[in-house]
């Protein structure tokens, strides 16, 4: 829970993120289990969230607050 809301905080801050960058950009200080890991990967995935998702490839899911995923996509990473 408290690493969704972190996430959360985090785009709302900073924009959009890529599902893949995650770990590494936002909850790189936190220290986690094979289970909570596997818990949060699972709800990012399919769970609620306070956030949104947007399939950008077969690989890659942009998580999002508001508007144009798309848009979105392109402010972050260009």
């Amino acid at each position: 829970e408290d690493c969704v809301e972190t996430i959360n905080l985090w785009i709302e801050e900073n924009g959009a993120i890529l599902n893949n960058l995650v770990s590494r950009k936002i909850l790189a200080n936190i220290d986690m289990d094979d289970k909570t890991k596997a818990a949060l990967k699972l709800r990012l995935k399919e769970g609620d969230i306070p956030f949104k998702r947007h399939r950008v490839d077969k690989f890659r899911v942009l998580f999002y607050k508001q508007g144009d995923p798309d848009e979105e996509y392109k402010k972050a990473y260009g």
